[in-house]
């Protein structure tokens, strides 16, 4: 008499860890810049806006004006907002030697 066995085989985990599961993982935050809706579960991937404040003297030359929104305009594509801890920036500029 012989006996043989097999292991029962599962069926793969989805994104979510559930055996079998079809859970969809991605970005469930609306407001998010990267929402998925066919996102059933968050995989903590969401990336969130920054608001970016700034006020401009006008003590300021023009020339530095002009200048500040052009690095103000790309500070935007620098600053990762996964790795901030507040939803805001505000900077000030402005010339006290008048």
């Amino acid at each position: 008499m012989a006996f043989w066995g097999c292991e029962e085989e599962q069926e793969p985990e989805d994104c979510a860890g559930v055996v079998g599961g079809d859970n969809i993982c991605g970005c469930t935050d609306s407001t998010a810049t990267n929402y998925d809706s066919t996102a059933t579960y968050d995989d903590g991937s969401c990336i969130n806006t920054i608001e970016i404040i700034y006020n401009i003297h006008d003590s300021l030359p023009a020339d530095w004006i002009t200048e500040f929104y052009v690095i103000m305009n790309n500070l935007q594509n620098f600053i990762p907002s996964y790795q901030n801890y507040f939803n805001s920036l505000t900077v000030y500029a402005w010339n006290d030697n008048i």
